[in-house]
């Protein structure tokens, strides 16, 4: 797999400094990026560029940018039913040079929602495809919560098509839910394009299991997410208690393409913290560094 890096991580210093930014990420080692964005489903250009201006700043800086994430919190349900929308911003990643087009996450409200939801990736899945884009959904803790007997996650995977729609699975949030990262990759095998990853540090191994402090029964909303989330729990790839080299070896076994840091919160200077996960991928087999 290669190497990549979610800019979510690098926020702060991105919205000072894009080219700057992506120059530093460079230097360091990583050539891909992805992208974010929030308010997805109101405004379609990302960091407020055109679709040619994103790939310029990517072609001037030697990071690529291959891959963008769509995150508008309980929002994306709506967004996703958007035909028009969604059509308008494949179009626009496309043009900016993306491969993917990653939903970052889906608020699911009731069992009916789930499965209604699968028809709609499907749909967006078909419109990614005639884009030259791949449609990917970018799991959390909550989607491996059981409902009609089945964890969310496998009920996307098997109401949706594998030629429409794939899988970013993140380890770390599936970690969190106690799942284990590397039997879930294995199980969605193909399907699972491209992985993100953060670590979690052994000091704060008793906080692990998230459901301890939510209502496991009920669908989660995003507030109470963030309200169970603690800083302290992430830290740098290779310092704390992830199976990173496993993770990578269960990617390669399935052919997923990219792995992407995404550090959403760290102790250290930003680029510090990149350094340092990034020398220890270095140390890592099975990566194209």
């Amino acid at each position: 797999m290669k190497v990549g890096l979610q800019l979510y991580t690098v926020r702060e210093k991105f919205m000072e400094d894009p080219v700057n930014t992506l120059k530093t990420m460079s230097e360091i080692g990583y050539r891909y990026a992805e992208t974010y964005n929030h308010n997805s489903d109101n405004e379609i250009k990302c960091f407020g560029y055109t679709s040619r201006e994103l790939r310029r700043l990517s072609e001037d800086t030697g990071v690529k940018i291959i891959s963008a994430h769509l995150g508008c919190y309980e929002r994306a349900t709506a967004m996703i039913r958007n035909l028009d929308h969604m059509k308008r911003t494949a179009e626009y990643y496309a043009d900016a040079g993306c491969r993917y087009l990653v939903l970052a996450a889906e608020y699911f409200t009731s069992v009916d929602n789930v499965y209604s939801s699968c028809e709609a990736y499907n749909k967006v899945g078909e419109i990614c495809r005639s884009n030259g884009l791949k449609f990917l959904y970018h799991n959390h803790f909550w989607d491996f919560k059981k409902v009609d007997g089945k964890a969310i996650m496998d009920i996307i995977v098997e109401g949706t098509s594998p030629d429409l729609v794939g899988i970013q699975e993140d380890a770390y949030w599936v970690s969190r839910g106690m799942i284990d990262p590397i039997e879930v990759i294995h199980r969605y095998g193909t399907r699972v394009k491209c992985l993100h990853q953060k670590d979690f540090p052994a000091s704060e191994k008793e906080h692990m299991n998230i459901w301890s402090k939510l209502d496991e029964s009920r669908f989660v909303t995003s507030d109470e997410v963030d309200q169970a989330v603690r800083h302290e729990e992430f830290t740098e790839i290779g310092t704390g208690i992830l199976d990173i080299q496993g993770l990578i070896d269960a990617g390669n076994a399935v052919n997923a393409e990219y792995v992407f840091l995404e550090q959403d919160y760290t102790k250290l200077d930003i680029f510090d913290s990149i350094r340092l996960s990034f020398e220890n991928y270095k140390k890592m087999k099975g990566l194209e560094i």
